[in-house]
């Protein structure tokens, strides 16, 4: 009789662990300025909303601007303000909660914005150094640094991943549930179509697109698994060994590819058509989205077909290959920002 319990029991287990949906976090970390979410909710969390329960997280850092909805699928009555200039995550959350509402309707009470208190940003490499109690006389690790990299800016969006990381941990006490995978995005990241999460190979633990890598692993969004959180609790730990062992990095994506390995995280590069997504900033007048054209081209074997406007000179004559959906191509095409891909860089 009890071997007849045990096996119903293991039967039950295991039947509520095949059918229950899966619990998936979403860090959106970055700068205020930059924030705009609505492509990651609605192409990303509203199409899985039947197989995965979602929390989505919003770290960011200290501002003086805070958030404005700028870009919306649509322009009618129902859609979000703009918002007025605050310090506030209060305010913040409110703002964001008036999004998820246009974005979900009324399943919206599932998807709640958690928004944690903002991170003072940090303005320079050698602050930094300091609080992670490293010398004044550290040099970058990124090689690239003095080309445009600004290392600093870098260490803010990491700081954010570790206190996303840390609130995972928190809200997985708090409902005595583990999540099953991480979405970690960048505030400006631009989603092109629905993601279907659940044909990604789960024995994947870390997935980006596979091009516009400089030889390293996409940042803009990335899927993590559960069990590779220590990608995202770990950056400052990880940047501070790699500085006292030395070694210069050619770009961050090469850093984070490091970082991969010696977690020895099983990596699946997919294509853009699998995991569409860019970033997209605005810029004029009316604050129209648009796509730095370092965003959706990268040098390639052969000529091919890639938004170039010709006043991006270092991109002109110069063979290049498409990153992003090839049934994109017409929008793109239409919203390719006015400045020298150089600045982009630059700007990170």
């Amino acid at each position: 009789m009890s071997l007849l319990l045990l096996l119903f029991g293991w039967a039950l287990t295991h039947a509520r662990a095949t059918t229950l949906p899966k619990h998936v976090a979403m860090c959106i970390t970055g700068q205020l300025a930059r924030l705009e979410p609505e492509s990651l909710l609605r192409h990303v969390v509203a199409p899985n909303l039947h197989a995965f329960h979602f929390d989505v997280i919003y770290a960011m850092s200290a501002s003086r601007v805070l958030f404005e909805h700028k870009f919306v699928a649509g322009q009618g009555a129902n859609a979000p303000t703009r918002f007025v200039n605050s310090s506030s995550a209060v305010v913040l959350r409110e703002a964001l909660e008036r999004v998820h509402r246009y974005v979900f309707g009324s399943a919206a009470d599932k998807v709640p914005a958690r928004v944690l208190e903002f991170t003072p940003a940090l303005t320079s490499d050698t602050a930094w150094w300091g609080f992670l109690g490293l010398p004044r006389s550290t040099e970058p690790i990124w090689a690239g640094h003095q080309g445009g990299y600004n290392e600093w800016k870098i260490l803010n969006m990491y700081h954010n991943h570790v206190k996303c990381a840390f609130e995972i941990e928190r809200l997985e006490h708090s409902h005595d549930a583990r999540f099953d995978y991480v979405v970690s995005a960048r505030e400006d990241a631009f989603v092109f179509s629905n993601v279907d999460l659940a044909r990604f190979n789960p024995h994947c633990q870390l997935i980006y697109k596979n091009c516009l890598t400089w030889s390293g692993i996409n940042m803009r969004a990335q899927l993590i698994r559960r069990d590779a959180l220590p990608f995202l609790k770990d950056r400052l730990r990880f940047y501070v060994e790699t500085q006292i062992s030395g070694v210069e990095f050619t770009t961050p994506e090469v850093w984070e590819l490091t970082q991969a390995n010696a977690l020895q995280l099983a990596r699946c590069p997919v294509h853009v058509d699998d995991w569409p997504v860019t970033a997209m900033r605005h810029r004029g007048a009316h604050l129209q989205p648009c796509f730095f054209a370092n965003e959706i081209c990268e040098p390639g074997p052969h000529k091919a077909s890639c938004m170039s406007p010709r006043r991006h000179s270092q991109l002109d004559n110069v063979s290049l290959r498409a990153c992003y959906p090839a049934a994109n191509a017409s929008f793109v095409g239409t919203h390719v920002c006015i400045e020298h891909p150089s600045r982009h860089r630059a700007a990170m």
